[in-house]
Order: C-alpha cells, then sequence, then structure tokens
C-alpha cells in the first residue's frame, strides 16, 4: 500500500468527521459507492482526479486543502480552522501576484 494512499485516505476521513459526515453521507454528496469511499479512506483504492474533486466539492474543501497531508488541523471548531486557512491561502496567492506583477 502506497504511504501517499494511506495519507490521502487519513485527510479524507480527518475532514469528513471535522464535519460530523458518516462515510454515507460523504458518499452521497460526492456521488460515490460506500464501498469505493471506504477503500479510498483505508488506502487501498486510488480514485481519479475528478474523483478527487468531487470529494473536495463535497467536504467544502479546495483540491490543495485535500491534498494538504501535513496540515493536522485538530480543533474543537474544525469548520473555522478550514475557513482561516482557505483565508490565509488567498492572501498568500494574492500577494504572490502582486510580486509577480
Amino acid at each position: 500500500m502506497s504511504d501517499v494512499k494511506i495519507k490521502l485516505g487519513k485527510r479524507i476521513k480527518q475532514l469528513r468527521n471535522m464535519r460530523d459526515m458518516t462515510q454515507e453521507n460523504l458518499a452521497e454528496a460526492a456521488d460515490l459507492s460506500i464501498s469505493f469511499l471506504g477503500n479510498v479512506e483505508r488506502g487501498n483504492s486510488s480514485p481519479t482526479i475528478e474523483t478527487l474533486k468531487k470529494i473536495a466539492d463535497a467536504l467544502d474543501v479546495t483540491l490543495s486543502e485535500l491534498m494538504n497531508f501535513d496540515s493536522d488541523i485538530k480543533t474543537e471548531d474544525g469548520q473555522k480552522s478550514i475557513l482561516l486557512h482557505r483565508i490565509l491561502l488567498e492572501y498568500t496567492n494574492k500577494i504572490e501576484q502582486l510580486y509577480k506583477n
């Protein structure tokens, strides 16, 4: 089993739990089967980029947030942490664009 697949699965599960979603809720929101989602979370399946986008959309995160394996967001209010992270990322991108121009 690939280390990346395991990290991805843990990240999806982390984000899903932060939203108090069950695997069934997420699978339905992302239009996936529950068994496939379970295999992804366990690191047994490799989702396509299209499937990753569906999962990210269902979790209301960007693909980069979904793939940020180093982010260990463990707060009581995970939703606010995700929002703060998103705002910081947006401003970082804007600053980088300003320096490029």
